[in-house]
C-alpha cells in the first residue's frame, strides 16, 4: 500500500503547503524595495507571451483560416509520413511488443491465453445463466434455428431481399433522374 503522502492527493497537498511556506518566508523575510522589484520582474515575465501576442498585426479572419489549413495539411503529411515509414513510427514500442518482454510474468503467449481463458468463463456462465432462465441451450443454435432447415451461413438471404424482383431491365431516364 502506498503512503497517503505519496499519493497524487498527498503531494499536492504537501505542494500548497510548500508554496505557502515559501511565500511567508519571502513576505517576512525579503525588504519591500526587493519585494516590489521581484513582483515586478515576475509579472513581466508571465505577461511576455501576452505583450508579444499584442504586438502582432491584426490579421484577416481569411488570413487566418488559410493559416489553419496549411498547418493542418502540413500536420497530416508529416503524420501520414511517419505512420507508413519503415516500423510504422512504432519504434519505441518495439521492446514492449517483444515477446519475451511484456512484463506480465510471462510472455505475450501467456497473456492472451489468460485473457481467452476468461473470455471463455464468462462466456459460459453467461450461456448457462441463459439456459437456466429460458431453456434454450444457445452453444447449440444455428441459421436453422432461425431461419429453416434447408439455411446455412453459405445461402443466407435477409428477408428484406425476398422482396427484391431481378428483371436485368434497363432504368429508363426517368428513373435514372429519380436515383440520382
Amino acid at each position: 500500500e502506498t503512503p497517503w503522502l505519496l499519493k497524487p492527493q498527498g503531494l499536492g497537498v504537501m505542494g500548497f503547503f510548500t508554496l505557502v511556506f515559501f511565500g511567508l518566508a519571502f513576505y517576512l523575510l525579503v525588504p519591500e524595495g526587493l519585494q516590489k522589484y521581484a513582483w515586478w520582474y515576475l509579472k513581466g515575465v508571465v505577461m511576455w507571451p501576452y505583450r508579444r501576442w499584442m504586438r502582432l498585426p491584426t490579421l484577416h479572419g481569411t488570413t487566418v483560416l488559410v493559416f489553419m489549413i496549411i498547418t493542418f495539411i502540413v500536420l497530416l503529411v508529416w503524420g501520414l509520413v511517419r505512420r507508413f515509414s519503415a516500423g510504422g513510427g512504432f519504434e519505441r514500442f518495439k521492446e514492449a511488443m517483444n515477446v519475451d518482454t511484456v512484463g506480465f510474468g510471462g510472455g505475450a503467449q501467456e497473456v492472451a491465453s489468460a485473457v481467452y481463458q476468461g473470455y471463455s468463463a464468462a462466456k459460459s456462465t453467461l450461456s448457462d445463466n441463459f439456459e437456466a432462465s429460458t431453456g434454450i441451450n444457445i452453444s447449440n443454435l444455428t441459421y436453422a434455428s432461425f431461419f429453416g432447415p434447408n439455411v446455412s451461413a453459405d445461402n443466407f438471404v435477409p428477408s428484406e431481399s425476398s422482396w427484391h424482383l431481378v428483371t436485368h431491365e434497363e432504368l429508363t431516364t426517368q428513373q435514372m433522374r429519380q436515383l440520382l
